[in-house]
């Protein structure tokens, strides 16, 4: 079974779920300019007519980030409604403190997808959001809709080796009802918790680091009070981090048994469908 990939100190985050945060501007050819929220979801629509290269569409938020030597690691969950021509890009856009800016190309999807990146060195963030932006004098004449669900800069990834099971668990609250005298008990659904999911594995020792500092980042994780995103090769989801136990056993300290139990972190509704996410 595949490692476990969590991102780890989060500073400075928008979860698309509140739309009056953001902030959309652009080029002399950019219009129609509009974000929108489901509360999980953003969604970025406008025109560019007639654009010229380098003209753009962007939306952001302005937010008070980390520096970025302490904080180096940006990420994005993204998607569109169609592909653009081939003189359009989707870009990560970052602004920093100082005026200057960064720009992360984006592979283009119709579902969503994860980008990390590295952000400049010795900075300050002081925006963070999404742009569309031409590539090439003779773009079409085009309207976008792009989704993000989250952007943020945190500390590191965290690549806890040799998950030996993962199991999921999905509870559901079932209400009982005593009645005197009748044999039984009457039960009635009344929806599901969120979704849980126990991870078992071995520490040790790497590139990635040793068994102490594995150790340590799992202590850190259950006290960031953050969702984090989780990655394995079974899922990939918002996660909360629950009940981290690591195990030192007799011997040569050459590698620990951990569990670590995840619950997922729901803004909206789940469902039968997209809820499990596996």
């Amino acid at each position: 079974m595949g490692d476990v990939i969590i991102t780890k100190g989060v500073i400075a985050r928008n979860d698309g779920d509140d739309a009056s945060v953001i902030t959309t501007e652009g080029s002399a050819s950019a219009s129609n300019l509009a974000v929108t929220s489901d509360r999980d979801i953003l969604k970025f629509t406008g025109t560019l007519t007639a654009p010229l290269s380098g003209d753009f569409a962007r939306a952001f938020q302005a937010l008070t980030g980390g520096n970025t030597d302490s904080y180096p690691r940006v990420i994005i969950r993204h998607k569109q409604d169609s592909l653009f021509a081939a003189q359009y890009d989707l870009k990560l856009y970052i602004r920093f403190s100082d005026a200057t800016e960064q720009e992360v190309l984006l592979t283009q999807s119709t579902t969503m997808a994860v980008v990390k990146a590295t952000l400049t060195a010795g900075k300050t963030i002081s925006r963070l959001g999404l742009m569309v932006k031409t590539n090439a004098a003779g773009a079409p004449t085009g309207s976008f809709v792009v989704y993000w669900d989250f952007i943020f800069q945190y500390e590191r990834d965290v690549t806890l080796p040799v998950a030996s099971s993962i199991e999921f668990v999905f509870p559901v609250r079932i209400a009982a009802t005593h009645v005197p005298f009748r044999e039984g008990t009457v039960l009635q659904p009344t929806g599901t918790e969120s979704q849980e999911i126990d991870i078992v594995g071995t520490l040790v020792a790497d590139a990635g680091g040793t068994l102490a500092q594995y150790s340590q980042y799992l202590m850190d994780l259950a006290f960031e009070h953050k969702w984090q995103w989780i990655n394995t090769d079974l899922l990939s989801a918002k996660f909360l981090i629950r009940d981290p136990k690591i195990s030192v056993v007799g011997g040569p300290d050459l590698m620990r048994p951990f569990t670590m139990r995840i619950e997922k972190f729901d803004l909206i509704s789940a469902t039968s469908s997209g809820g499990a996410n596996i």
